[in-house]
C-alpha cells in the first residue's frame, strides 16, 4: 500500500485576507494548502484547524472579522501554538486593535509580520492588491 503524499510545503490559515493571499501565492507558483474562509473568525479557525503537520511555511491572516472580540488574543495564541512551520508570517488586519494583537503574537513567537496598513485599501478591510 503506497504512503500518502506529504502535506504541501505551506499552509494559509484565516479569513478573506488569507483567501486572497493564497490566490496571490498560487499565481506566483507556490501551492499552499488553504484553511481559510471568507468571513472566518479566530474562534472558527481555532475550532476547525487541527492539522499539526510540519510545514516549511505558514501564513496566518485573522482578526478582520473579530476586531472587537475580547477572546482574540487567546484564540490567536492557541491557534499559533498548533501551527508547526519553519517560517510563519502574520498578515495583520487594518483594524488597529486586532493588528496590535496579531503583531504582538508574531513578535512573541519570532514570526514575520506583513502590515496591511502599508498597502492601500478601498474598504479598510481588504488590500487593493495581494501581489
Amino acid at each position: 500500500m503506497p504512503l500518502p503524499p506529504p502535506p504541501p510545503a505551506c499552509i494559509v490559515i484565516g479569513d478573506s485576507i488569507a483567501v486572497g493571499t493564497a490566490g496571490a501565492l498560487a499565481s506566483e507558483g507556490l501551492r499552499c494548502e488553504v484553511h481559510a474562509r471568507v468571513g472566518a473568525s479566530s474562534a472558527e479557525m481555532l475550532r476547525t484547524f487541527t492539522d499539526g503537520a510540519l510545514r516549511e511555511r505558514a501564513v496566518i491572516a485573522l482578526g478582520s472579522n473579530d476586531a472587537g472580540n475580547p477572546n482574540l488574543l487567546r484564540n490567536l495564541v492557541a491557534l499559533r501554538q498548533r501551527v508547526r512551520a519553519a517560517r510563519v508570517t502574520w498578515v495583520t488586519p487594518y483594524a488597529p486593535a486586532a493588528a496590535r494583537i496579531s503583531a504582538a503574537i508574531a513578535r512573541s513567537f519570532g514570526d514575520e509580520i506583513v502590515h496591511l496598513t502599508a498597502i492601500d485599501s478601498r474598504d479598510g478591510i481588504h488590500p487593493v492588491s495581494y501581489l
